[in-house]
């Protein structure tokens, strides 16, 4: 009666020895990627050559990992760098425009009021304002600007 209480203890132990091997194989990996760092826990910039899996070799070598740091010349590589700069760019226009683009208008709520407000977290109102309102005159305040801007809009 005693054996099938070992072999599931001897399977439960194993199970268990699997699991931290792949968190310390996973762990190691992730502290090899980031070497130069004291945190180790960098997280892995790959090489910028195109459909080149290896990791970057640090900022010394542009990024490029040490096989295309050797073989690539430097105003290849910076041409390569170049081109995603400028895809990434065009992807953050297009990221913006798709997501509305616009900004905040900061300006105080209260009508007459030329100040700079400190945004949403204080209700749009500018710091003389919120000194001098009550919170009732500046929830009035603040619809009454809605109400004028929605029609504008």
């Amino acid at each position: 009666m005693a054996k099938p209480i070992h072999g599931l203890l001897d399977r439960l132990i194993e199970q268990f020895a699997a699991a931290i091997a792949l968190r310390a194989e996973q762990m190691f990996a992730r502290s090899a990627a980031g070497r130069g760092s004291r945190l180790g826990a960098v997280p892995l910039r790959l090489c910028p050559a195109p459909g080149c899996k290896n990791p970057g070799a640090g900022p010394r070598n542009r990024w490029f990992c040490r096989d295309h740091a050797k073989s690539l010349p430097v105003k290849e590589q910076k041409r390569i760098l170049a081109e995603r700069a400028k895809a990434n760019q065009a992807a953050a226009r297009l990221a913006r425009a798709s997501s509305g683009g616009r900004r905040l208008d900061m300006r105080c709520r209260v009508e007459g009021c030329k100040n700079t407000s400190r945004g949403p977290r204080f209700g749009y109102i500018c710091d003389k304002h919120r000194s001098e309102l009550t919170v009732k005159q500046q929830r009035e305040a603040r619809a009454k600007w809605n109400a004028a801007h929605q029609k504008a809009a």
